[in-house]
């Protein structure tokens, strides 16, 4: 379907409206989504299933491709990746690493701002992953984490959803929605100013959030195959809170207002609600179940919802916590207040297979910000450097420290290398570094 002619008859199959055409698409050209440009529908059950497969099937490309890995947003990523006695390959000052990375091939994008979040300066760079050296950088206005293939890169900024040529950079389309407010003659992405998500990425479109819609793009000319608005004008305001995450044949977000706080899951291939259930956070899809984090009074709790309907299975009260990780059969997070551990739970039951605490020996403060799981690793950050352990009893491997005493984002892991941006002030020399395998790659009697 990467073809205009597939395309088009693609689409025409299954009656789905689309503004814009890839005829008239250019270089930097800006694809206009009109406010009633939901897309119209089949009738056929069958038709709308195998277009949902069609828009949700993942990109044929192991390794971290998005944010939190993949589309359904586990942290999961299908790599062989070193566990214990790093070294550090190479290290790049990149400016202020806004969000995650993502790896494709021989090539890191890394999103990086100027400034404090909402700031209009940033870049995404290129980053060969063999040397460190940036090939190119392209303007963005404080970018999210950006997706990619071995085609195009995609990134949200302030401005738009940009594509990228993956070459040099350059743009190839850009989606900003045609009601938004105007800074500097750039059209922002709503009249509330807000940031989008970054982009959920699968083999034929792209999944991003506003703050009152859901869009489903067609990933090769940035064309709207439908919106799904969430707008209540009896709310105080609506907004959609974190990146989507695609299942099999449904797309799931969290939105709300700050009395109406809900999530929902609709259809992949018309945009159609298939449900809602009270409670936002970021949301994953896991086989048939949907892991929510969720906000209450007081702090956090991990929620699993039924991929059908929305029914809460389990809750797990976590006080705080960072983002997810979720493997087969197992969610993995970090929990906590003033001091913190790393729990793993059923995903089936949410009981607690075992849980690990911070300062045990040599290893340092947890980092509540995520974790990452790689086959029989975990991954997550601490305020000394990065630590892995193993997921089936979370035994500690090893603790890599770092030169200077800062904190890290979740790690970016790939074959045969870690990646991982440190957490400096606004506007500081933030370095990315690439950790491979050193000598002696199982951890030490003592730890």
């Amino acid at each position: 379907m990467s073809s205009d002619t597939n395309r088009r008859s693609f689409l025409g199959a299954v009656g789905l409206l689309a503004t814009g055409s890839a005829a008239a698409l250019r270089q930097s050209s800006v694809v206009q989504a009109e406010s009633d440009a939901a897309s119209s529908v089949g009738t056929d059950a069958a038709t709308n299933a195998d277009v949902a497969g069609n828009l949700t099937r993942p990109l044929d490309i192991d390794g971290w491709t998005q944010y939190n890995a993949n589309a359904a947003n586990t942290a999961n990523p299908a790599v062989d990746a070193p566990r214990a006695a790093f070294e550090t390959k190479w290290r790049t000052p990149v400016g202020e690493v806004s969000e995650q990375s993502a790896v494709v091939g021989d090539t890191l994008y890394v999103p990086a701002r100027d400034g404090p979040s909402g700031s209009e300066t940033g870049a995404v760079h290129a980053v060969d992953a063999d040397d460190g050296s940036v090939s190119w950088t392209t303007p963005a206005a404080d970018p999210r984490a950006p997706a990619a293939t071995t085609d195009a890169v995609y990134v949200s900024d302030s401005h738009g959803l940009h594509a990228l040529d993956p070459s040099d950079g350059s743009e190839r389309w850009t989606f900003a929605r045609g009601d938004g407010a105007e800074s500097d003659g750039e059209t922002l992405w709503s009249e509330r100013g807000a940031p989008a998500s970054a982009p959920a990425l699968t083999d034929a479109a792209v999944f991003v959030a506003l703050p009152d819609a859901l869009y489903a793009l067609d990933r090769t000319d940035g064309s709207v195959l439908w919106e799904r608005r969430i707008d209540d004008p009896d709310s105080d305001g609506v907004s959609t809170r974190g990146v989507p995450a695609v299942g099999e044949e449904t797309v799931y977000f969290a939105a709300g207002s700050r009395a109406d706080q809900t999530v929902h899951a609709v259809d992949a291939a018309t945009g159609e609600e298939r449900w809602t259930t009270s409670g936002f956070g970021t949301s994953v899809a896991v086989g048939d179940a949907v892991v929510v984090r969720t906000k209450i009074r007081g702090g956090d709790a991990i929620r699993a919802l039924d991929e059908r309907t929305g029914e809460e299975r389990w809750r797990f009260i976590t006080g705080h916590t960072g983002m997810v990780a979720v493997d087969d059969d197992t969610v993995y997070c970090v929990v906590g207040f003033s001091t913190y551990s790393l729990v793993a739970l059923d995903v089936e039951t949410g009981e607690t297979r075992w849980r690990q605490h911070e300062s045990r020996g040599p290893y340092p403060f947890f980092v509540d910000v995520g974790v990452v799981v790689a086959g029989d690793t975990l991954y997550l950050g601490s305020n000394e450097g990065l630590l892995t352990l193993d997921t089936e009893a979370g035994a500690f491997l090893d603790v890599h420290e770092f030169a200077d005493d800062n904190e890290f984002w979740p790690p970016v892991v790939a074959d045969g290398a870690v990646y991982v941006s440190d957490e400096r002030s606004f506007g500081g020399d933030a370095e990315l570094y690439a950790l491979t395998q050193g000598e002696g790659g199982e951890p030490d009697e003592d730890c």
